[in-house]
């Protein structure tokens, strides 16, 4: 079910897994379980957008040799991998990585608003979310320019406008609340 941008289980679900998660070994689980799920169906949904085999992505890692291995990494219940592993898988796909600790609030956001664009992310050429970020910061450059994005610079006395944060699930602007959160999901400032 969809509601304001966000898919929801019922709240009935909602309230119990917030009751489960009260338990520090369910957490733990929840945890491996995520993480294991979301890298091994990622990067199956990844490849698949590509049309590609696993093979290929073994061979744009630079060994062909490597496709049982690819077969590994997309089984959730292997979890082995290593932070240069991701690194170099973020790299073929063209994505980026986040790794990070989390309040347990914010996975169960993540699991609340995960689609299929979420989950199988866009790669740079492809980002859209990237021209909603060049329009925030107030630049007017080509869609090739956005690789320079990482030089842009708030602090340089530029119209403030009523946005405040960025949306980090659909990377648009939003305006900041009384509170200080701008809702479900978003940075606060």
């Amino acid at each position: 079910m969809e509601h304001g941008g966000f898919y929801h289980m019922n709240r009935k679900e909602l309230s119990r897994l917030l009751t489960e998660i009260e338990d520090k070994e369910y957490r733990r689980g929840l945890v491996e379980g995520h993480a294991k799920d979301t890298i091994a169906f990622q990067l199956k949904q990844l490849r698949k957008a590509l049309n590609w085999e696993q093979r290929d992505v073994a061979k744009e890692l630079g060994n062909p040799k490597l496709q049982p291995m690819i077969s590994r990494y997309e089984n959730p219940d292997y979890g082995k991998y290593s932070i240069t592993t991701l690194l170099e898988l973020a790299a073929v796909f063209d994505v980026a990585l986040v790794v990070r600790f989390a309040p347990f609030s914010e996975l169960v956001e993540w699991d609340l608003s995960s689609s299929p664009k979420t989950l199988c992310p866009s790669p740079y050429a492809k980002d859209e979310g990237l021209a909603h970020l060049a329009a925030y910061a107030g630049r007017e450059e080509s869609r090739s320019d956005l690789s320079n994005m990482g030089e842009m610079n708030q602090g340089r006395g530029e119209k403030q406008n009523a946005v405040d944060t960025i949306d980090p699930i659909s990377a648009t602007p939003r305006k900041k609340q009384e509170n200080g959160f701008a809702g479900i999901g978003s940075m606060a400032s």
